[in-house]
């Protein structure tokens, strides 16, 4: 019986995985992609476009009121104001007649961009300071208003006239703007991004440092779809969108039968395999029983024949 069972396991075994292995090689996977609501995306885009123009408008007169104390307000009105706006770090005053001026803002001194006009104080490091024309303090001059940048990409630098022959340069840490800013999008995005959740949108939309601020979405494929870059004083926002993507799953029928048929085979002949041995078992069995028995039969008379020519033997002698 052990024997049998040993001669049918491996082809039984050997059935199961072939039916395992045919059903895995049958498998079919079809991918289907659902393109994204690219109105919903844009919508999205200009809100978050429009929030960061204001936030950027309501800065930009927060930094005019500082530059404007510093001509009109009181002593340390200008360092009180500037030192309540987040991001600021030093506010450089030039007149064309009169002292310059410059005002510390930051708590810790740091190491910052120098700011210097043309013709006046040469910078310690020329490398790491920004230099303005002298023409920006004179009273004709236009176009002075704005950002400019300075070799370090952390810091920018806000530049305006209060009034004619003054010019206020304002050096602003990028870097805390964006932090403050992202700080109130993450608030803020709760309603606009709430339609695009509820459709099951997949999004992400990344800082100007590249990290993200929101992401929605778990089964993102590959690279985004679209992009819609949004730009503000922080940098290039980006919000990035991929199109959904369902597999189906289903079993090639001729790989399938092909598996079941061999896995038939296999156990057909394990089967017969058993039926078989256990039949030579059986008559193997049988003979040995056979010629048992005829051994025993022929044994007795012989043994009798030999006793009696033993005492023959004996009396004659």
């Amino acid at each position: 019986m052990r024997a049998a069972l040993v001669t049918i396991a491996p082809m039984l075994l050997a059935a199961i995985l072939v039916m395992v292995g045919g059903e895995r090689l049958a498998r079919r996977e079809t991918e289907e992609r659902i393109p994204f609501d690219r109105q919903r995306l844009l919508d999205l885009a200009d809100s978050l476009r429009g929030e960061l123009v204001r936030l950027d408008s309501i800065y930009v007169r927060h930094l005019e009121d500082t530059a404007a104390l510093t001509t009109y307000g009181k002593p340390g009105e200008a360092e009180a104001k500037g030192r309540s706006i987040f991001g600021t770090r030093l506010i450089r005053v030039f007149r064309q007649k009169g002292k310059d001026e410059s005002i510390p803002l930051a708590a810790d001194p740091g190491t910052f961009p120098e700011i210097e006009l043309e013709g006046r104080k040469r910078p310690l490091d020329e490398r790491n300071a920004v230099i303005f024309p002298a023409k920006h303090v004179e009273d004709d001059a236009v176009g002075v208003q704005g950002w400019s940048r300075t070799s370090d990409p952390r810091f920018v630098i806000y530049t305006t006239r209060p009034q004619a022959g003054v010019l206020v340069a304002v050096l602003v840490d990028q870097a805390e703007v964006l932090k403050i800013t992202g700080i109130h999008l993450s608030d803020w995005l709760v309603s606009p991004i709430a339609p695009v959740r509820e459709a099951g949108e997949r999004l992400q939309i990344d800082t100007p440092s590249g990290t993200p601020l929101v992401s929605l979405g778990k089964d993102r494929h590959g690279p985004a779809a679209s992009v819609i870059p949004v730009r503000n004083l922080s940098g290039h926002w980006q919000i990035r969108a991929w199109d959904g993507l369902t597999i189906s799953r289903s079993h090639d029928p001729a790989t399938v039968a092909g598996a079941v048929v061999l896995a038939f085979i296999l156990a057909g002949s394990g089967l017969w395999l058993y039926r078989y041995q256990n039949r030579a078992l059986k008559l193997a069995a049988e003979r040995v029983s056979f010629v048992n028995r005829v051994s025993h039969e022929l044994g007795t008379p012989l043994t009798n024949l030999s006793l009696n020519l033993d005492l023959a033997t004996e009396s004659l002698t």
